[in-house]
């Protein structure tokens, strides 16, 4: 659908007109993982909670913030000072609809290969993994 809306445009429009384009499925997914990862590394527990489904929530340590924090606490305590060191995980995403998996590399080569879901809920990307 985007292609034929694209292949449709007025060849009049300005160069400015099409940079100022709204990001794709793909670059805001990618934006709410790799703000997810960077949440995870810094200790910012309350976003990366955020950025978890209602669904999920439900599930998780049944739905206590507190438990949540403290598990990704324990969980990253040792690695999360080397990987800020190391900077930006490489990202991979693929959008069908509504629904996406994201794979995250981190740069100390430790990281799951699965890749993981997420949802676009009421225009928000979230993760959907549980």
């Amino acid at each position: 659908m985007i292609g034929l809306i694209a292949g449709c445009s007025d060849s009049k429009s300005s160069s400015k007109e099409s940079s100022t384009a709204a990001p794709s499925a793909e670059t805001n997914l990618h934006d709410a993982a790799l703000k997810a990862y960077w949440a995870t590394m810094r200790g910012d527990y309350e976003t990366d909670w955020n950025l978890i489904s209602a669904r999920c929530r439900a599930k998780l340590v049944n739905n206590d913030f507190k438990s949540f924090a403290t598990q990704m606490q324990q969980a990253y305590a040792e690695r999360a000072p080397q990987l800020v060191k190391m900077g930006d995980p490489k990202i991979t995403v693929t959008v069908e609809g509504t629904t996406g998996k994201v794979t995250t590399d981190a740069p100390d080569g430790k990281s799951q290969k699965e890749a993981v879901n997420w949802a676009l809920i009421d225009g928000q990307w979230v993760n959907d993994n549980c």
